[in-house]
């Protein structure tokens, strides 16, 4: 029976990407790295540099959000775009962290990647959270074109274990006092405001609360 090595399969893939990109978009002027599937949340990915050592070298660190690998092209994209921010390290002047400046953007433009802060044409190109959308006519979005399917053979499943959201907070007004206050919906809250006592409501309705899970009193 053939043993199966999902380690080295996923890393040999991710490799295999950033040597391609590295080629086509870079010249190949780029120098290996770290590449990791540690990237969590919102972020898609991240840039640092020489996050490891080994004895007398060192590596930077491309991390990406493992969420990605099923959507290929998106995966490429953010890996693309943290190799502008490797560029820049090693042959531009670096930016501060979480900046993209003018010349991380015409990097990002040269390869194909246009920086919009809202991730559609028209949008600032530099600053704080920015984003990217890809030119249909550039050399990435050529590039994409000849990329196997399934260059991943590895994907994330959705193990149902995740964070509770947050319930969702509403506000409650009273009718005769103008007094309000925010909390989760079910709530029956009285207002003893000026001897008030009148049953605070959900803003924008008119019923009466009846049958509660929990009381507050002001």
């Amino acid at each position: 029976m053939e043993s199966v090595t999902p380690t080295l399969e996923q890393s040999q893939a991710l490799q295999i990407a950033f040597d391609i990109l590295n080629y086509s978009l870079f010249d190949n002027t780029l120098p290996n790295c770290l590449i990791t599937l540690s990237a969590r949340g919102k972020s898609n990915g991240y840039f640092t540099p020489k996050r490891w050592n080994k004895a007398e070298a060192d590596s930077h660190e491309i991390a990406l959000n493992a969420e990605l690998l099923g959507q290929q092209q998106m995966i490429f994209e953010v890996l693309a775009r943290q190799m502008v921010s490797l560029w820049q390290q090693e042959h531009g002047k670096p930016m501060r962290p979480d900046y993209c400046n003018i010349e991380w953007a015409t990097k990002m433009e040269d390869i194909g990647l246009v920086p919009s802060d809202t991730g559609q044409p028209g949008g600032k190109k530099t600053g704080f959270r920015v984003q990217q959308y890809v030119d249909p006519n550039g050399r990435f979005n050529q590039l994409m074109i000849n990329i196997p399917e399934d260059a991943f053979p590895w994907k994330t499943v959705d193990t149902g274990i995740r964070k509770a959201a947050k319930q969702t907070r509403i506000k409650y007004v009273c009718r005769r006092c103008d007094i309000n206050v925010r909390g989760v919906p079910g709530l029956k809250i009285m207002c003893h405001t000026q001897d008030c006592n009148s049953w605070l409501i959900p803003e924008g309705t008119s019923i009466e609360v009846e049958s509660p899970l929990s009381e507050l009193a002001f």
